[in-house]
């Protein structure tokens, strides 16, 4: 049976026939709804609906159901078969010190670094004024198709010093720790200058940076950081801190050692290990943020069969039925 606009047919029993009353226009999200579903939850909470009996709060956790997350854990693993040298091994980026104790003013002028390919992080430690810009002047290269540009510039905005909170553990490592750092976008290659027309510092410190984003993706957990290897020479000593790096502000970050493991020198006799930190719960956004990995091998030719994981749980979102 049709109804007309603004009217409502009604069956009158006394009289044994329908009638046509004349109505206002019903409001048919808050027609009332008995029947309790079982694969959605009605949502009550849009202006549409009074209460979950309502059209449109069972119409929003239709719609609402429609979208899907389901985490995706993954295992990054590397393999070091022998350890051919002493130094430090890094993982997935690094942190690498270009120039320590640089001035930088407007008078009297700016100074120079030459990374390999990577990002450059200051540390501003002192100075008469820091607030202002510096301006980075050198090759840039494009980190998606490895395209360069000569002569590029990038600006960071100088707001206050930075704290290094940096220390080192008991074979001597330096275990990195920053707040407040500064650091550019672009990456750069060779020579960087660096100069200013207005902030005036005394001590500042630059360095090479680089971390995993994980291909940016934007929901993503470090949950543990795991290291097995076989001491096959004497007693040795290693160390392993995964970092984070967390942008803070417009160019401003914070490197943190979100995990440490390791035993010092002398304390791991021959024998196979595994060491391991979890439930890490460390949340990352990948269009920004990201993670390295430091190790120090304390001895040569010592380690072998050296597997390090770093299991990360990525978020992902789905629409159902497209």
């Amino acid at each position: 049976m049709a109804f007309e606009e603004g009217q409502l047919w009604v069956y009158d029993s006394t009289a044994g026939k329908w009638q046509n009353k004349a109505i206002g226009a019903v409001d048919g999200d808050q027609l009332e709804i008995t029947w309790d579903p079982t694969n959605y939850v009605p949502d009550a909470s849009i202006a549409e609906a009074d209460d979950v009996d309502d059209l449109a709060a069972h119409l929003k956790g239709i719609d609402t159901g429609m979208l899907a997350t389901f985490r995706e854990d993954i295992s990054f693993s590397d393999y070091i078969e022998t350890n051919a040298r002493i130094t430090e091994h890094h993982l997935h980026g690094e942190l690498v010190s270009l120039a320590t104790a640089q001035t930088i003013s407007s008078g009297g002028g700016g100074f120079s670094v030459v990374p390999g390919i990577s990002r450059v992080m200051l540390v501003v430690i002192a100075g008469a004024d820091t607030a202002g810009d510096i301006t980075l002047t050198g090759t840039t290269v494009d980190r998606d198709d490895g395209s360069e540009t000569g002569a590029d510039t990038e600006v960071l905005t100088i707001a206050g010093v930075s704290t290094d909170g940096s220390d080192t553990d008991a074979a001597g490592n330096v275990r990195h720790s920053f707040t407040k750092a500064y650091i550019t976008t672009k990456w750069f290659r060779g020579n960087v200058d660096l100069t200013t027309a207005d902030v005036d510092l005394s001590d500042v410190d630059a360095y090479s940076i680089t971390f995993d984003q994980f291909d940016n993706e934007p929901l993503v957990s470090i949950d543990a950081f795991d290291v097995t290897f076989s001491v096959v020479t004497g007693a040795a000593d290693f160390f392993a801190y995964l970092y984070s790096v967390v942008n803070t502000g417009t160019d401003t970050w914070d490197i943190t050692r979100v995990a440490s493991m390791g035993d010092v020198s002398a304390n791991i006799p021959i024998s196979d290990y595994r060491f391991r930190r979890g439930a890490l719960a460390i949340a990352i956004d990948g269009s920004t943020d990201g993670v390295f990995i430091t190790m120090f091998p304390g001895s040569v030719n010592r380690f072998e069969d050296m597997t390090i994981k770093m299991w990360v749980q990525f978020t992902r979102t789905v629409t159902l039925g497209t």
